[in-house]
């Protein structure tokens, strides 16, 4: 709510959409009161499904959608998966064909153009196979829950947190959390290149264990750090 008065001081006009659970609207106007009144800028409530996946935002760019998690309460996880859109043009298909110039251009652009020996040629005669952008997702609040393993497949970079060691597998349980252990079983029959864990109990001033525990099972795990910048791509992540 402080985001929102601050976004105002700073002049925003742009209409601001919030994803969030269907109640939570109520709430927001309750607490925002006359003040709704006073922004200068628009509030767009989206009230998310609670009990399905759902895509919840799609631009030429990315694909934003939902995964149902394993809670004490009704809690979503959520996809961001990067679009590609520019297609891989073969420097050896165009040199061959004889395409240079303002040909290539025209090609980019949709126009159907002629090779040196006058015959036709088309974009998708001189591109290769698309590669797929980014997909990262974030599961938390969560216990384990293998029903998600399909949607994680794709995943290049896994954040699921991990709250208790498997020590604590009773407590986490009880309370709808993971372990480091579920985090990593997560990780691995997905899949994913890497995995980030977070979400940790307060009880634990030493996270090394909780990371220890991951690695056992899966080696390319990581601590998700209060600081820490992270570079996500489709060979993984990388600290920055």
């Amino acid at each position: 709510f402080g985001l929102i008065n601050t976004l105002n001081l700073n002049g925003r006009q742009a209409p601001l959409n919030i994803y969030a659970p269907p109640n939570l609207e109520g709430i927001l106007q309750s607490v925002l009161g006359d003040y709704s009144h006073r922004l200068q800028y628009e509030l767009v409530f989206h009230g998310l499904t609670m009990d399905s996946a759902e895509t919840i935002l799609e631009t030429k760019d990315c694909r934003v959608s939902t995964l149902v998690m394993n809670h004490s309460i009704e809690c979503l996880g959520f996809q961001f998966e990067q679009i590609k859109q520019k297609p891989n043009v073969s420097t050896e298909k165009l040199q061959a064909l004889g395409i240079e110039g303002k040909t290539i251009g025209q090609l980019l652009a949709g126009e159907v153009v002629k090779d040196l020996e006058g015959n036709t040629v088309h974009l998708e005669d001189v591109t290769l196979p698309s590669s797929r952008g980014c997909i990262y997702t974030y599961c938390s609040d969560t216990a384990r829950k293998p029903e998600n393993i399909q949607r994680l497949n794709d995943t290049d970079v896994l954040y699921h947190e991990a709250t208790f060691l498997n020590s604590r597998q009773d407590r986490a349980e009880a309370t709808g959390h993971s372990t480091a252990k579920d985090a990593a079983w997560m990780a691995k029959e997905a899949g994913v290149k890497d995995l980030l864990i977070g979400h940790f109990s307060a009880r634990y001033e030493n996270l090394e264990p909780l990371l220890e525990e991951c690695q056992a099972s899966f080696t390319r795990s990581h601590l998700a750090l209060e600081g820490h910048s992270f570079e996500l791509s489709t060979e993984g992540l990388k600290l920055v």
